[in-house]
């Protein structure tokens, strides 16, 4: 992919509000290479072309602009922390979508980015974990691994906002055994560094070394 970014980049740059296919086409290939915008360092790149193109879609099929929203939401997550403007409308609409399709696994992302964006956006803690935890018994039901590994970094996520350090070392935990388990690199890494900084708020700064080392 990395040899054909250029290829890549002429399709995704081609697609206009004039022809609603090739939206289209780049809305599906936009969100298949999300493993790869994350992976290889082209996340900035990858979130402005689903921006972009779904601000172009008018009369997308609903599966097609639901998943970009839902892979929207996660990138504009993972890209930081602190911009994050937009989020909960994103996930607000994916929520809709997810609703009226009956597609379970896209309604608990849309949850859990609904909390994410109630934490990072509002601050609004107490919003956050009732989302958050509605979102965790759905996630183990879709017995979906990355499903599940998102919905326990966000709550870890909330309980380090929170200052409860022995509960993000909790749920951080099973996020990187989850993440080991699968030999996903990418969101190992990211499960090292959140768990981490737990490890040091608790005052544990030689297992935290050990961590970041890895």
């Amino acid at each position: 992919l990395e040899q054909e970014l250029d290829n890549l980049r002429a399709i995704l740059h081609t697609a206009t509000a004039e022809t609603e296919e090739e939206v289209s086409l780049a809305l599906r290939l936009e969100s298949a290479l999300h493993a790869f915008w994350f992976g290889r360092g082209h996340l900035r790149e990858g979130r402005n072309f689903l921006q972009q193109h779904l601000a172009l879609a008018r009369n997308i099929a609903v599966p097609i602009r639901l998943q970009a929203l839902i892979r929207l939401g996660v990138m504009i997550w993972a890209h930081s922390s602190h911009h994050v403007h937009g989020l909960q409308s994103i996930s607000d609409e994916a929520f809709v979508l997810a609703q009226e399709q009956g597609d379970a696994w896209h309604r608990t992302l849309a949850m859990i980015l609904r909390g994410v964006a109630l934490m990072l956006e509002r601050h609004d803690y107490e919003a956050a974990h009732m989302y958050l935890d509605q979102s965790l018994p759905q996630a183990r039901t879709l017995e979906d691994s990355w499903a599940l590994s998102v919905a326990l970094r966000a709550l870890g996520n909330l309980a380090l906002y929170q200052k409860d350090s022995h509960q993000a070392v909790t749920f951080l935990e099973e996020d990187l055994a989850i993440c080991r388990a699968r030999g996903d690199t990418v969101m190992i890494s990211g499960a090292i560094s959140l768990l981490a900084r737990a490890e040091l708020s608790r005052g544990h700064a030689i297992r935290a070394q050990a961590l970041l080392e890895e």
